[in-house]
């Protein structure tokens, strides 16, 4: 039992560390940079503070899903700076498979990719041909929705047939 609390922990942390580190990214790379003093104090905060190594060294479900769900919001502002993000393959597929895992980790996730996606893709129905009003619905509301709801389905079955022990 140890072994495996120790694994789950390292685990978390390291979700943890990687999300907040990619905030840090995110505001460096902007088009209207934070300053060195401003990533300088967000990082001694981060570093300093107790509360961010307390919360990673705990077992708590919640970790997980604050570290997908921070990676959620640097991609929806990601997207939302710059639409054209959205045409790139990779970061599509990889903006899908974190809205999936926000939806699976906890059951309100679903409610925030849900309603987050139908109300990006009204915002930018008009401004959009039909090609692009099908990638953004796709990407941005059915295929996480979709998914989750495919795989969540796909776990109760497995462990009501106990296919999953």
């Amino acid at each position: 039992y140890e072994r495996g609390l120790f694994l789950y922990v390292l685990l978390q942390s390291l979700m943890l560390a990687l999300a907040l580190a990619g905030t840090i990214r995110f505001l460096a790379r902007r088009e209207k940079k934070a300053s060195h003093v401003m990533l300088s104090l967000l990082l001694g905060s981060y570093v300093l503070a107790p509360v961010y190594s307390n919360v990673a060294s705990t077992p708590l479900k919640d970790v997980p899903f604050v570290a997908v769900f921070i990676w959620y919001v640097i991609m929806f502002a990601e997207i939302y700076q710059d639409r054209s993000r959205l045409k790139e393959v990779k970061f599509s597929v990889l903006f899908v498979l974190v809205q999936v895992l926000v939806c699976l980790l906890r059951n309100n996730g679903f409610y925030v990719v849900f309603f987050t996606g139908i109300v990006l893709s009204l915002l930018w129905w008009k401004g959009a041909d039909r090609k692009q009003r099908a990638c953004q619905v796709a990407v941005l509301f059915l295929a996480p929705v979709l998914l989750s709801k495919l795989i969540n389905t796909g776990m109760i079955a497995g462990k009501r047939y106990k296919f999953c022990k």
